[in-house]
This record gives structure tokens, C-alpha cells and sequence, in this order.
């Protein structure tokens, strides 16, 4: 699997964002299913998934009155 960050940035300091994407290729996959009490390795071929993900942190202090 290939992750590629895309952004990482502080925004302040309660605030931090970052943005990533992924590829990833599979090949010659094999699923395996029950068949009775054993298991049977079928081949499924390729696969390929893509993706992306985007995250937002916030930090909050509570003040405190007095």
C-alpha cells in the first residue's frame, strides 16, 4: 500500500488539520471460504482500492473563574 500525505498543517495552537490519500494493488488475492469443517483457498485476481482522508483536531481549555 502507497500513502501519499498531502497536507499536514498546524492551524493555531488548538487547531491541526491534514489531508492523505492511498493507493493500494493487490494481486493474485485469494479469498478463503469454509466448506464443511476445512477451508478452500479460491484466486480472485487483482484488486486495486484508492482513497482519501481529511482530519480537523481541536483542542479546548475550559477556563476556570474564580
Amino acid at each position: 500500500m502507497r500513502t501519499i500525505t498531502w497536507a499536514s498543517q498546524e492551524l493555531g495552537e488548538a487547531k491541526a488539520g491534514e489531508a492523505a490519500a492511498y493507493v493500494q494493488d493487490i494481486t493474485d488475492r485469494i479469498d478463503f471460504t469454509s466448506l464443511g469443517a476445512n477451508f478452500v483457498g479460491r484466486n480472485q485476481g487483482d484488486e486495486a482500492h484508492a482513497g482519501a482522508e481529511l482530519s480537523l483536531r481541536l483542542a479546548h481549555e475550559r477556563s476556570r473563574r474564580t
